[in-house]
């Protein structure tokens, strides 16, 4: 059979390259190791920013961030200085399982992040981590879906895996066991769903992006003393989940083409981007309000109130915490904007960061509220900042810690650019150092962001690589490697081998190279319709409590304050 009756579309978060080949040789990912011996595959590159939140929303639309307007799990508000937490309805682009179903094709859809509130499919529709609950009527399309996921897990079904709860509270096994179950739970369900009629269908688990992020350090540089089952957690992971490849695979048949996706790859987190304000101050670039050299009172106020706000928010129970937040709504974001910018003298900072995104706002007059840089002088001071970042070196290997820093109307195209930073900044990733030496003499430490109290800063060890990995197996696939795969052309292939029209507008290309001569003499690439949406549709805003829950699993992986 030359053209598969079905696609199945297997996300596996994180999965990295480099990894999946070193443990495929070593045997240990059989139902992997076939998609490299036998189907196409090879590395894939991701968004610019390599956040999970652009990444997805570009590989199920084809579209980049400009166009589909989501560049994190946030969404900033430049003229207050201020941001908030987002979902999958303000993703501005149309992805791939609409145009499926506007095409009368059926559709499933599991766990892709960014995807609440369910989406009105042709099929069946299971929301991702961005959902406040299971139990919410949103959660699943149709609603009542959500009483069968529950059953189908086996009575309770993980939004999301939780490690990191169980990590700061110094029970990591439970925690790895949960993760463990989070895949089972997850993969049951896949199945259970895929009983009813489909003809493409998504599945992402995220365990193996939440894993890295806690044992990467494990793994890489053990100490002594560490728990076996912790030096392996990453591995262990990978080998359970290329166990539920093999059975999805099993279970679809062979007449089914397989493709697996990954939206970045992992890597050691260095925690460079949380030097960024320090590097900015050094430069002059951004001011802390001072009198007489000193810290004002105003400051350190705002750092008392943020250390205590942090220790409050490790130590309180969710209950008590979600209490607090329905009666003083207003309180946490007003506590959380001093913490990120309440230090900052608005009126001598040139450009800012918030210490998590690898990213630079420029305080634009017109744009900010307390904006100083005329407009005039936009492009000369992004090349002011692009220079001195790309020309400062490591005062103990001499090398640069930026490989570039990117202006955003270079990488991005389309109606939502404005909703970037100015600048996003792309480290070597050649390990983390705080001392900076210049040509000209000129030296000084970086400073980390974060308070000393803050656990994240000591247990988030890994962090994202630009490649993760797209492989196909299956009815009409070419064996072979594949070079300069683009985390935009997941959408147009997928569309492609279900003979669906493409949009114009997507900014992917159809994989031809992981395709047989007969399966693309069979059909012709068709363009038809727009992606990009326009931004008068409705938006589905988070309550107090939902926020809160959202906003607790997005700081456990180091994505917020």
């Amino acid at each position: 059979m030359s053209t598969p009756s079905k696609v199945l579309v297997i996300g596996l978060d994180a999965l990295t390259p480099r990894l999946v080949e070193k443990w495929v040789a070593e045997d240990r990912l059989p139902n992997i190791g076939r998609f490299i011996a036998e189907g196409a595959w090879g590395p894939m590159e991701s968004v610019p920013n390599r956040n999970s939140a652009p990444a997805w929303s570009t590989m199920v639309t084809g579209l980049n961030p400009g166009k589909h307007g989501i560049y994190w799990f946030t969404e900033d508000d430049p003229k207050n200085y201020a941001y908030k937490f987002i979902n999958g309805s303000y993703r501005r682009g149309k992805a791939f399982w609409r145009v499926l179903s506007e095409e009368g094709q059926k559709v499933g859809v599991i766990n892709v992040p960014l995807s609440f509130p369910a989406e009105d499919v042709n099929g069946v529709f299971v929301a991702g981590v961005d959902s406040p609950s299971a139990d919410d009527p949103r959660f699943t399309h149709p609603s009542d879906l959500r009483h069968e996921v529950k059953r189908a897990a086996g009575g309770e079904y993980y939004v999301y895996p939780a490690l990191a709860r169980y990590v700061i509270g110094g029970e990591a096994d439970e925690g790895l066991r949960r993760l463990h179950s989070s895949i089972d739970k997850r993969a049951a369900v896949a199945e259970h769903l895929m009983t009813k009629p489909w003809d493409t269908f998504m599945v992402v688990f995220t365990e193996s992006d939440v894993v890295q992020h806690f044992f990467w350090r494990h793994m890489d540089e053990p100490a002594e003393g560490d728990p076996a089952n912790h030096r392996d957690a990453i591995r262990d992971t990978y080998e359970h989940l290329d166990q539920v490849v093999g059975d999805l695979m099993k279970f679809v048949g062979p007449d089914t083409l397989v493709m697996l996706v990954s939206d970045h790859g992992a890597r050691q987190e260095d925690g460079l981007a949380r030097t960024l304000p320090s590097w900015l101050q050094h430069l002059g670039l951004l001011t802390y309000k001072t009198e007489g050299g000193k810290a004002s009172p105003r400051t350190l106020a705002y750092s008392a109130v943020s250390q205590a706000f942090r220790k409050l928010d490790k130590t309180l129970p969710p209950e008590v915490k979600h209490k607090l937040s329905r009666r003083v709504p207003w309180l946490r974001r007003r506590v959380e904007n001093m913490m990120s910018f309440g230090k900052l003298d608005w009126s001598k900072t040139i450009a800012y960061t918030d210490g998590k995104r690898p990213e630079i706002w420029i305080n634009l007059k017109g744009r900010q509220s307390q904006g100083i840089v005329e407009p005039e002088d936009y492009e000369k001071v992004c090349e002011q900042i692009i220079e001195r970042l790309t020309s400062g070196r490591c005062s103990r290997t001499g090398k640069p810690l930026v490989r570039r820093v990117l202006r955003r109307d270079e990488i991005y195209s389309g109606p939502f650019v404005d909703r970037s930073p100015d600048l996003i900044v792309q480290w070597m990733d050649e390990g983390s150092c705080l001392d900076i030496g210049y040509p000209d003499g000129t030296n000084f430490k970086l400073l980390k962001q974060h308070l000393p109290d803050d656990p994240f800063d000591h247990l988030v060890n890994g962090g994202h690589d630009p490649y993760g990995i797209v492989a196909l197996l299956g009815p009409g696939v070419k064996p072979g490697r594949m070079e300069g795969a683009q985390i935009a052309d997941v959408a147009p292939t997928v569309l492609y081998l279900r003979d669906a029209p493409i949009p114009s507008d997507t900014d992917g290309k159809v994989l031809e190279d992981a395709l047989t001569p007969d399966l693309l003499g069979s059909r012709q690439v068709r363009k038809g319709g727009q992606a990009t949406l326009s931004d008068d549709e409705d938006r589905t805003g988070y309550s107090s409590d939902e926020e809160q829950e959202v906003r607790e699993r997005l700081q456990a992986l180091g994505y917020v304050e």
